[in-house]
């Protein structure tokens, strides 16, 4: 269901922050905003239904059986345009109800067969079952972006809450838009603007009004963001008022949402969610780690072949190929961190050694950590793709096809990881609107293949900053630590350092510490015993 369907009666539900609502209200409301969620999910199923189809006969029946459902209500809607006589109608829908029929026991099969596939659909559970998922000091942050304005829920082990948000969409649009763009270069003269924090802080206060429940109250935010907030990590938010900025190294003392100790982790919605945790279990694979590292820049010639031949309407998606820059540092990155690993030299796959074949052919189940320092590209930069993909170093002579690693490619693969490493990612839309559900889609893909944890950037970072932060955040996952908790760690040891006689203080900026983010569930063995 689309957030405009299910605004008016979350209206009747969730009253404003600091008034007073019903429990049976609050727990209704999360149910229906259990659907919303639920849209992004069909079309990242349909997706992988569709890429999978030759993997068994039980996604491939999934496929069919939803294509016969959606014919039949098309068939459905013409016949109501048309004006057809009430028969024809009722054996329409006789059609629809044998088609959706079929299509629950496909979802019925599939699930038994391939129950990671609940991953991709957000199956429906009860807000009781979602609390169970939560740890102790945990809390479960959603929000649903509707046109008018959000709503946000907070979910802890013991209590579910729901208020209104001041926002509507295209203000969650414009505020996004106007974040975003202190978090980016400027294309003339590489240089930052400074980053405002005062907006930022704004857009916390409307997110989280005075009368709203406590969320600072826990240490651990699990985010699940649902519209223009999702293409924003939320560790650049604000939570107090801040001081005037008059110098990079002000950005040390701001009270950013990621500080006190706070570890922020992220999902694609709440059932994703829920149905990862339930799912994951720790990596069996007998290595520590494997890095692919490198990107050999393409030509327009090259950026045409890699995308298909066939394609027609193409050239925007050609040139935004074609303008990816070269990753200079991608090496340096996972040699540093296969030390931090203490994994082998062969666990460096860089330059020419990284290509589609280096990666589709490898045995990704041996590995507990999958690093990728290349461009990974989304279905909103590059929608002629199809699909998600991740570029590589293969050389210029080589078959264009060893250039791109699709979504697909690693679905069949498969992984056995308790984390993969995507650190050159974007999420700034090619519109300047973001592509948070694109990210969504990657997302959810990558923990179907078998991804405990994801972690992802929201832009590309300068070459120092995102390899001392992957170090800093494998070292510690190395340690035993949870990656989420990993990475906040890192990310305020390194904007610490960031003028104090280690780094110039320009890198306390946000844009070079805030882009990566853990999407997942993942629980170290100590975590799982406290359940």
């Amino acid at each position: 269901a689309a957030a405009a369907a299910i605004a008016p009666y979350l209206d009747l539900l969730v009253p404003a922050a600091g008034t007073p609502a019903r429990a049976d209200d609050t727990v209704e409301a999360l149910e229906a905003a259990f659907l919303v969620s639920g849209g992004a999910a069909a079309a990242a199923a349909a997706d992988a239904a569709a890429l999978l189809a030759g993997e068994g006969s039980a996604i491939r029946e999934l496929r069919e059986a939803r294509n016969e459902r959606d014919a039949a209500e098309a068939r459905f809607d013409r016949a109501i345009a048309a004006g057809v006589p009430e028969h024809e109608r009722a054996a329409i829908r006789a059609q629809i109800e044998a088609a959706q029929r079929r299509l629950a026991d496909a979802e019925a099969r599939v699930q038994a067969e391939r129950p990671e596939f609940a991953l991709l659909t957000d199956t429906m559970i009860t807000p009781a079952e979602l609390r169970a998922t939560l740890r102790p000091g945990e809390a479960l942050f959603a929000i649903i972006q509707g046109p008018e304005r959000g709503y946000g829920f907070l979910v802890t082990r013991a209590t579910v809450e729901a208020w209104r948000i001041p926002l509507s969409e295209r203000e969650a649009q414009a505020t996004v838009r106007r974040l975003r763009a202190g978090l980016a270069p400027d294309p003339a003269t590489g240089r930052l603007a400074p980053f405002d924090v005062e907006e930022a802080h704004r857009l916390w206060r409307r997110l989280v009004p005075v009368g709203a429940p406590d969320v600072l109250a826990h240490r651990r935010l699990v985010i699940a963001a649902h519209g223009p907030l999702a293409a924003l990590p939320f560790a650049v938010l604000v939570t107090e008022p801040p001081r005037r900025i008059a110098s990079d190294a002000d950005y040390r003392d701001v009270a950013w949402l990621l500080a006190g100790g706070r570890t922020l982790a992220y999902a694609p919605s709440a059932l994703a969610f829920a149905a990862q945790r339930r799912l994951a279990r720790p990596s069996s694979a007998p290595l520590p780690y494997v890095g692919f590292a490198g990107f050999t820049p393409l030509s327009p010639a090259r950026a045409a072949q890699a995308i298909g031949p066939s394609r027609r309407g193409c050239e925007a998606d050609v040139s935004a190929l074609a303008g990816l820059p070269p990753l200079p540092a991608a090496a340096r990155e996972v040699e540093i961190s296969a030390r931090q690993m203490r994994a082998g030299a062969d666990a460096v796959r860089a330059g020419a050694a990284f290509t589609r074949s280096a990666v589709v052919g490898s045995d990704l189940t041996r590995y507990r950590i999958v690093h990728f320092a290349a461009h990974a590209v989304l279905t909103d930069e590059v929608p002629c793709l199809g699909e998600p993909a991740i570029l590589t170093a293969a050389p210029p002579g080589s078959d264009p096809r060893e250039a791109v690693i699709r979504l697909s490619d690693v679905l069949r693969a498969r992984l056995d990881a308790d984390l993969v490493v995507l650190s050159a990612c974007n999420t700034a839309g090619p519109d300047g609107r973001g592509a948070g559900e694109a990210f969504s889609g990657l997302a959810r893909g990558m923990l179907y293949a078998g991804a405990r944890s994801l972690l992802a950037t929201h832009w590309t970072v300068p070459d120092f900053p995102i390899a001392a932060l992957a170090a800093l955040t494998l070292a510690r996952v190395g340690r035993g630590e949870e990656p989420a908790e990993a990475l906040a760690e890192a990310q305020r040891e390194f904007l610490s350092r960031a003028d104090d006689g280690n780094l110039p203080a320009a890198y306390a900026h946000p844009f070079n510490w805030a882009a990566p983010v853990v999407i997942g569930g993942q629980q170290t063995p100590a975590q799982q015993a406290l359940r």
